[in-house]
């Protein structure tokens, strides 16, 4: 390749170039932008509307399981308030103790001479049952 063909190769190849977007390309883009942002919420917001919506029955449907779970506490099983909210077995909290040998070992060690319910120390063995025992 002689130099006047490599003049005339870079020429060609110089037209074709662009350095720089064709004017007004800014504002097309911004406004395609704008149209685009205009059609409609973004996810965010849509999650954030439905979790307003979903949030007072998802509470009140908590509420009537707690509700329902106390009503049918099994207080002579000795089943405490607490274990009743959450739906445990009676004793759940003792069976998970008697679990591991070594915990239960230093616990019957350390242990008071007298022990307490967990209503009675959350203040909730007066407490009386609405269901029927």
């Amino acid at each position: 390749m002689n130099k006047r063909e490599e003049r005339l190769l870079r020429e060609v190849l110089a037209e074709g170039r662009r350095d720089r977007f064709g004017p007004g390309f800014a504002d097309r883009a911004a406004e395609r932008w704008r149209t685009s942002r205009a059609q409609g919420p973004p996810l965010g917001r849509a999650v954030a509307r439905q979790f307003g919506r979903l949030v007072p029955v998802a509470a009140a449907a908590a509420l009537l399981l707690a509700v329902h779970n106390v009503r049918l506490r099994e207080r002579s099983a000795g089943q405490s308030v607490v274990e009743a909210l959450f739906g445990l077995p009676p004793a759940a909290h003792a069976n998970a103790v008697r679990a591991t040998g070594a915990a239960t070992a230093a616990a019957a060690a350390a242990a008071p001479a007298s022990t307490i319910t967990l209503d009675q120390l959350y203040g909730l063995d007066s407490v009386a049952p609405s269901g029927g025992e």
